[in-house]
């Protein structure tokens, strides 16, 4: 089973990793986005295979090879009009894919709006790299609105069959304001692991501002191909479930849940719809 680290991955691989180690020192950060399937597993998302949509990697947005929309919604422990919902489309194209992403995160008085648009494009077999650009608009009843841009930058690379190892990286480089970046950096790297035919293991690693870093696992068992069950936990003791329906190759399903140990119960409930499908090509 040979590996698909050629000089030309490799080399993108360096300059990745270094772009990573320039801007870690500024590590400051916003809140992360995230959909009901990684919701259901300890938040491992960054990793995942066969990704529905692009919202826990940019680098997934190339994987999705139909013109589809994708929906989720999020409620923050059962609070009543504190919420995220993030909404996506997706259009492939030869040897990559575009994408929009929308978001509203928050409640009436506090929240946070993000319009993004994506491209990520393959590098290898079964390897990608995305970019996204996001406008946010932050809205607070006080102090009224602020706005900058976030960038991203994602990779997803397949060592072997069997391993995937992927990272994002979000806002490297933030934009300031009264010496204080408006929204900070957030890295994360994860790896997803096949057990075997029907488990999947998931690992992520996840660091943000004014946060510590946190280990996230995940496991996803698929008793069928129209059929998973998730589950994980995050290091600071927190414990999730999920499942999620496949109905043929046009929807799909996804259901996550989250135990809090002090703040309680939240749920993720997510919609993937394929408007347009093509044959499958070789990744």
């Amino acid at each position: 089973m040979s590996s698909l680290l050629t000089p030309r991955l490799s080399a993108f691989l360096l300059l990745y990793f270094a772009l990573i180690q320039t801007v870690y020192s500024q590590h400051n950060v916003p809140s992360s986005l995230i959909d009901a399937r990684a919701f259901g597993m300890g938040q491992t998302g960054v990793a995942a295979q066969n990704p529905t949509n692009f919202i826990n990697n940019t680098a997934h947005l190339y994987f999705i090879r139909n013109t589809s929309i994708h929906a989720n919604y999020q409620n923050y422990y059962f609070i009543n009009g504190l919420n995220q919902i993030n909404i996506q489309g997706s259009i492939p194209v030869l040897n990559g894919s575009f994408g929009i992403h929308l978001s509203h995160d928050g409640s009436r008085e506090f929240n946070e709006k993000i319009i993004g648009l994506a491209y990520a494009r393959k590098i290898a077999t079964n390897s990608s790299i995305g970019f996204q650009i996001n406008g946010l608009s932050r809205n607070q009843l006080e102090s009224g609105n602020t706005f900058t841009l976030i960038p991203s930058l994602g990779a997803v690379i397949r060592i072997i069959p069997s391993l995937t190892l992927a990272s994002q990286i979000n806002n490297p480089l933030p934009i300031e304001k009264n010496k204080k970046p408006i929204a900070g950096t957030q890295f994360k790297i994860g790896l997803n692991y096949q057990i075997y035919k029907l488990l999947f293991l998931q690992t992520e690693v996840k660091n943000t501002s004014n946060q510590p870093t946190r280990l996230h696992i995940g496991i996803e068992y698929c008793p069928s191909e129209m059929f998973q069950i998730r589950t994980g936990y995050i290091s600071n003791g927190i414990i999730s479930f999920g499942v999620g329906i496949k109905f043929k190759e046009r929807l799909v399903l996804d259901f996550g849940h989250e135990i809090h140990p002090k703040l309680g119960h939240s749920s993720s409930l997510g919609l993937a719809y394929n408007l347009f499908l093509y044959k499958s090509t070789s990744d």
